[in-house]
């Protein structure tokens, strides 16, 4: 969108989802900290990353209807159709700063909360879907060293890229797959 109003009046949120980032994941942290006092470090961690990721926090962003309200060019408001979360979740994270630079660290608390961890969990924590730590686990626990990955091709323009990356353990190649960023 700024690249469309060109307006110095207009700035990028990106200080914000940097600040807003580092708040939620700090929150949500403390949440499952005191909600889950038999559980070890790790799987505490697990959890976080389970609860604080790009597909979580936009499927908040939807419940809450925030791309109703978001200024976009044309090009990104087609991304964003062609199921882009990128964005929303971007956004979310901008608005979780602004809620605290406005309202302060209590606010912004409950914000989270009340509003955001509830659909987090109801979403997230239904099955452990980060493939990279299972497979870290997996290969850990036969005695082999980490998974190494390799992007192996990069196609398209740079709003709508695909990659393509293979996932190596020891000196065997064992699969391939593409996605729109490099983590999925």
């Amino acid at each position: 969108y700024l690249q469309v109003v060109n307006s110095p009046d207009h700035h990028s949120n990106e200080r914000l989802e940097f600040l807003g980032d580092s708040i939620l994941g700090m929150i949500t942290a403390e949440y499952l900290f005191y909600n889950n006092k038999n559980v070890l470090e790790g799987e505490l961690t697990k959890m976080r990353s389970w609860l604080v990721n790009k597909k979580s926090l936009a499927i908040c962003a939807r419940a809450l209807h925030l791309d109703d309200h978001l200024l976009l060019s044309f090009s990104a408001k087609q991304s964003l159709q062609r199921g882009n979360d990128s964005m929303l979740a971007d956004a979310l994270e901008s608005i979780i700063a602004a809620i605290y630079l406005d309202l302060g660290f209590d606010a912004v608390r409950r914000f989270i909360i009340d509003k955001l961890l509830p659909i987090m969990v109801q979403e997230s924590l239904v099955h452990d879907t980060n493939y990279k730590s299972l497979l870290l686990e997996s290969v850990q626990a036969r005695g082999f060293a980490a998974p190494r990955y390799v992007v192996i091709a990069e196609e398209g323009p740079d709003h709508e890229k695909q990659f393509t990356v293979e996932v190596w353990v020891e000196e065997r190649c064992m699969g391939t797959g593409k996605g729109r960023n490099k983590k999925d």
